[in-house]
């Protein structure tokens, strides 16, 4: 015998009660007037403590005139550099998820053992926080024992051919 019929049903409990009316209450009402208050604080603020005039024709000159030396304007620029580090970045990406989705799976601890405590290491940490320790302490680290001191503080102007190849590529 099912145990499914135990619990019994009221002819009042076979139908929901219909959802109950929001009314406003004192609370709602004060709260109401306080952000109302304080848009209107914004507001009158913003009108005398603002004293200023977009330009926006120069605003427009500046993103789409070209460069003094003849160049692409700074806008343009910035968009293609934009598209080629996210190129560049979904490489790599591509890249090391695949290479280290290969290791987690293996078979062979040597390799799924370090691919597996890699990707909890960085699935552990908040984005900001990598951010912050390869910005600060990895690449102080990094940069003289590399011997790139010179190469990335002291640029003289002059492109070399590793740099002809990662602006150009």
């Amino acid at each position: 015998m099912s145990n499914t019929n135990s619990i019994k049903l009221n002819s009042k409990d076979k139908h929901p009660s219909p959802a109950r009316r929001w009314s406003p209450t004192l609370l709602d009402g004060v709260l109401l007037l306080a952000v109302v208050g304080l848009v209107a604080w914004l507001a009158y603020r913003s009108s005398i403590g603002i004293n200023y005039h977009w330009r926006w024709s120069q605003a427009f000159e500046l993103v789409f005139n070209p460069t003094a030396n003849g160049g692409l304007p700074y806008f343009v620029q910035g968009i293609i550099a934009t598209l080629r580090l996210s190129v560049w970045g979904l490489v790599l990406a591509v890249t090391l998820g695949t290479l280290l989705g290969l290791a987690k799976h293996s078979a062979m601890a040597v390799f799924s053992i370090p691919a597996n405590l890699f990707i909890q290491l960085v699935r552990n940490i908040p984005p900001l926080v990598f951010i912050f320790i390869f910005y600060f302490f990895i690449s102080n680290q990094l940069i003289p024992l590399l011997g790139l001191s010179d190469v990335l503080r002291g640029y003289s102007g002059e492109v070399s051919g590793w740099q002809a190849f990662f602006v150009w590529s």
